[in-house]
């Protein structure tokens, strides 16, 4: 999975300009998309232990070199 990432934000960071100041911050904000998505969907986490837009926001809160580049419009 590392290495398809790691392809994506190659091609990301070639084809378009990037708002992130880390090209490890687009690889950081997939995965975590992909660990909402399991949390969401994944039959073995009780309903009120999901994850809240809260949390998600939490837990990227300064990723992309320190700056929080999460805003209401993003989530």
């Amino acid at each position: 999975m590392n290495e398809f990432q790691a392809a994506y934000v190659e091609q990301n960071c070639a084809r378009s300009h990037s708002n992130f100041r880390s090209p490890d911050t687009v690889m950081i904000l997939a995965y975590a998309i992909m660990m909402l998505h399991t949390d969401a969907y994944n039959s073995n986490i009780r309903p009120n232990a999901k994850m809240t837009r809260e949390d998600f926001v939490k837990n990227l809160r300064g990723v992309d070199e320190g700056y929080c580049f999460i805003n209401s419009g993003f989530v």
